[in-house]
């Protein structure tokens, strides 16, 4: 279930201040913060539509903002439809 309406600001705040602190502290390694971002993004649910897509764009952005050797923003589900095994 997601959060009630008026819980979801603070969440996303919470959310934010973590990911900017795990960037730049580089405690962990890049996949792992864009993963547990990703989770919890999908778990506070902030949109009645489009939370997956908004999760991996956000995790995407987390990656290139890291320097992960991206190469600029792409579609990471287009990669794996691509290269499934």
């Amino acid at each position: 279930m997601p959060p009630e309406a008026k819980d979801v600001v603070p969440m996303m705040q919470t959310l934010t201040k973590r990911i900017n602190e795990q960037i730049k502290n580089k405690e962990l390694p890049a996949p792992i913060i864009a993963a547990l971002a990703h989770y919890q993004f999908a778990t506070i649910h902030p949109y009645y539509d489009g939370n997956g897509r908004t999760a991996r764009l956000l995790t995407t952005f987390i990656l290139h903002k890291i320097g992960y050797g991206m190469k600029g923003i792409y579609s990471l589900e287009e990669y794996y439809a691509k290269n499934l095994q």
